[in-house]
């Protein structure tokens, strides 16, 4: 499953949100999984590689920028598109990822 997700990403990649440069990447918790952070639209921002791995060797810069955050905040619903109908890219991808992950479980 996760494989097909990773396609997903790959597909649509959108340019990163730190450095606005076009290259893969992929989606970045601002709350950590491991600290009780969702897969939703409201806690995710496409990194490229470089800045992916730059928010997780400098976690104090990281968080003082806003890349990392301790706790959820209020910000649950997308901060992007405020769910329109047609949506933003990260919404759209949870969307595809959830739908894809519906249709493996039922297999």
């Amino acid at each position: 499953m996760r494989k097909r997700s990773e396609a997903l990403v790959l597909l649509e990649a959108p340019a990163c949100e730190r450095c606005e440069r076009r290259q893969p990447g992929a989606f970045h918790h601002l709350v950590p999984r491991s600290r009780g952070g969702k897969t939703i639209p409201g806690n995710l921002v496409w990194l490229c590689v470089e800045c992916h791995r730059w928010v997780h060797d400098h976690p104090k810069k990281a968080t003082e920028h806003g890349w990392l955050r301790r706790e959820i905040g209020q910000e649950l619903g997308c901060w992007r598109c405020g769910h329109r109908p047609e949506g933003c890219y990260v919404c759209q991808f949870v969307a595809k990822a959830l739908e894809a992950e519906a249709s493996a479980s039922v297999r």
